[in-house]
C-alpha cells in the first residue's frame, strides 16, 4: 500500500498538526514536518487495528497535496462526514 493510500484511509479522526523541526537533517530534505497523531478508525491499515493510534509526519507539500485531493473529491469527504460514526467523532466542520 502506498504512502496516500495509508494516509487516506487512516485519517478517520480531527487531529492537532503541530511543526517540529528536523532535528537530523540531511540535504534537500525539508527543514521542519508537521506531525499528527491519527487514530485508526475502521479496517486494519498496515498491521494497525481499530482504535490503535500512531503519529504521522508530512512536509508541507504532502500536506498541500492531501488539500487538494480533499478538494477535488468533495463527494468522498461528504460522505465522510455523513457517516454518523464520523459526525459524532469530529463534529461538523
Amino acid at each position: 500500500m502506498g504512502f496516500w493510500d495509508f494516509m487516506t484511509q487512516t485519517m478517520g479522526l480531527l487531529g492537532r498538526v503541530s511543526r517540529v523541526d528536523n532535528k537530523e537533517r540531511k540535504f534537500g530534505s525539508a527543514q521542519t514536518y508537521l506531525i499528527f497523531k491519527v487514530e485508526h478508525d475502521g479496517e486494519s491499515v498496515d498491521g494497525f487495528g481499530v482504535g490503535e493510534q500512531e503519529i504521522l509526519m508530512a512536509t508541507d507539500k504532502e500536506m498541500q497535496e492531501m488539500r487538494e485531493r480533499a478538494q477535488a473529491n468533495p463527494e468522498d469527504v461528504a460522505a465522510f462526514l455523513n457517516d454518523n460514526k464520523a459526525r459524532d467523532k469530529i463534529g461538523d466542520l
